[in-house]
């Protein structure tokens, strides 16, 4: 009876060890995809700076045209 309880605690622990394993290589490949398709929050803001920076030189051109 102890035999057969100790032979199934290792295959509990085995198995959890496992999927642990599997988990654990999951979050890794996630991490990596993350990383390759989605924007930093810094990045992101400093492109919106040069989109706006960009749109008000526009603006000041096409101002500037209109007054002449």
């Amino acid at each position: 009876m102890m035999a057969g309880l100790v032979s199934t605690t290792i295959g509990l622990a085995i198995v959890f060890f496992k999927l642990i394993g599997g988990l654990r290589k999951e979050i890794a490949d996630h991490k990596i995809h993350a990383a390759e398709n989605f924007v930093t929050k810094d990045s992101l803001r400093d492109e919106m700076r040069a989109l706006r920076e960009s749109l008000d030189n526009l603006s000041a051109r096409i101002d500037r045209v209109l007054d002449k």
